[in-house]
């Protein structure tokens, strides 16, 4: 039988996931995610064979993703998930049709309470108030920390809708930072899994002649823009 997918990644990811059923959705979720970032990455000048490599390491461990799939797509509970999830769905849209969208909203603003970034040894935290909403999934970014070595960590939550096909998926902001002087950095760091998950993106060597950090998200129409300034007489 042929592969659901070219990448390695996806593979491996779907070796994990017994319910067959699930596969095709599965690779056709995963296998987008990595060709938008793919094609963002050559728009840069990356040859294509060089984006898809980076692009499927940006996605996570496969195994790990693999394994919470696997979970969310038992073989025994799979049909009577999906049954669930019609009727669920359709008692939201008949009985409640913002309480979804509220229940994020009031979810975010409880969090606001809580550390989830870990500790903090930068040498200057600037706070922002940029957020957005991709697909099913809303974007907060919180804070950048600014080190003595030049190397930044921005810091943003994800809330994701709990019947959206986002539901599992890590969102990511890698690939999507620059400056004023048109310096591209492309990230890497960590994130917490779960509907509400706290990443952090390492740029290193930020220019020290740059004073804004700019987020530019543009994946097929779906976009996330905000400008941070870092540096200046305005900078807090």
């Amino acid at each position: 039988m042929r592969p659901l997918s070219d990448y390695d990644f996806v593979n491996r990811v779907l070796s994990h996931v017994k319910f067959k059923y699930d596969h095709a959705e599965i690779a056709k979720e995963l296998n987008e995610h990595i060709e938008d970032m793919a094609d963002e990455l050559m728009k840069s000048g990356i040859d294509e064979s060089k984006a898809k490599e980076m692009a499927e390491g940006f996605m996570g461990d496969p195994d790990e993703i693999g394994e919470e799939l696997n979970r969310e797509h038992s073989a025994v509970l799979g049909w009577v998930w999906r049954i669930s999830r019609i009727i669920v769905i359709a008692l939201f849209i008949m009985l409640m049709p913002t309480f979804l969208n509220t229940g994020l909203l009031a979810a975010n603003t409880a969090l606001n309470v809580f550390e989830g970034y870990g500790e903090n040894e930068a040498e200057s935290v600037v706070k922002t108030d940029i957020n957005g909403k991709i697909d099913d999934v809303y974007i907060f970014v919180d804070e950048v920390r600014l080190y003595d070595n030049g190397n930044i960590d921005v810091c943003y939550r994800t809330l994701h809708n709990p019947f959206g096909k986002s539901q599992i998926w890590s969102f990511s902001l890698n690939g999507c930072f620059k400056d004023e002087l048109g310096n591209k950095y492309y990230g890497g760091g960590s994130s917490s899994a779960g509907f509400v998950s706290y990443n952090i993106s390492r740029l290193e060597n930020f220019s020290p002649e740059a004073k804004e950090l700019i987020i530019d998200y543009d994946y097929n129409g779906r976009k996330l823009y905000g400008k941070i300034l870092l540096r200046g007489d305005e900078a807090k």
